[in-house]
């Protein structure tokens, strides 16, 4: 959003609520509940940003919710994915705000989600940053011999895409186990 991008978080803000109080009228279908779901995602990343955190998560999950309706309609690899992402999303506010217990389960099935789509560079980026999530809560947790398997397949995925940043992160991570 461009005035995110300009520092004028209260217009976004309030532009994102009135586009969500408008698509909440239209008719439930794949595309504008895809239009939903997007703007509710949007929504909740502008307030994690500005630190609120409780309405972050309320709408990351809402998010998700709008996107398991969407699917119950129409299961796309395009809106499979965008499952994922929001849960990779509300996975790392949760990471974030200490909630390890939900934050891994909401990687996990990121995971599983990212695994069926095809593989495409697109795909597969998305896999490996939910691969990175989850290894990342797994060593919070202690559980070492998981995160190197999920950092060894993220590394894996990062090299045949070639995203450099995903291979350093992974690199580092497993040198550090």
């Amino acid at each position: 959003m461009l005035e995110q991008k300009l520092g004028e978080t209260d217009s976004a803000k309030k532009h994102l609520q009135e586009t969500i109080e408008i698509e909440r009228k239209l008719p439930e279908t794949p595309d504008y509940l895809d239009l939903l779901s997007s703007a509710i995602n949007n929504l909740a990343m502008l307030e994690e940003n500005l630190g609120d955190t409780d309405s972050a998560k309320t709408h990351y999950e809402e998010a998700v919710e709008v996107h398991r309706k969407q699917l119950k309609l129409s299961e796309t690899p395009q809106y499979l994915d965008r499952l994922a992402v929001s849960l990779h999303n509300l996975a790392n506010l949760e990471r974030t705000l200490g909630d390890t217990d939900s934050a891994k389960k909401h990687f996990e099935e990121a995971v599983v989600i990212e695994r069926q789509l095809p593989e495409t560079p697109k795909y597969l980026h998305n896999l490996s940053n939910c691969l990175a999530g989850l290894a990342m809560v797994e060593i919070k947790l202690g559980d070492i011999d998981s995160a190197k398997k999920h950092c060894v397949e993220g590394l894996e995925i990062a090299r045949k895409i070639g995203n450099e940043e995903a291979i350093k992160f992974f690199e580092r991570r497993l040198s550090s186990l």
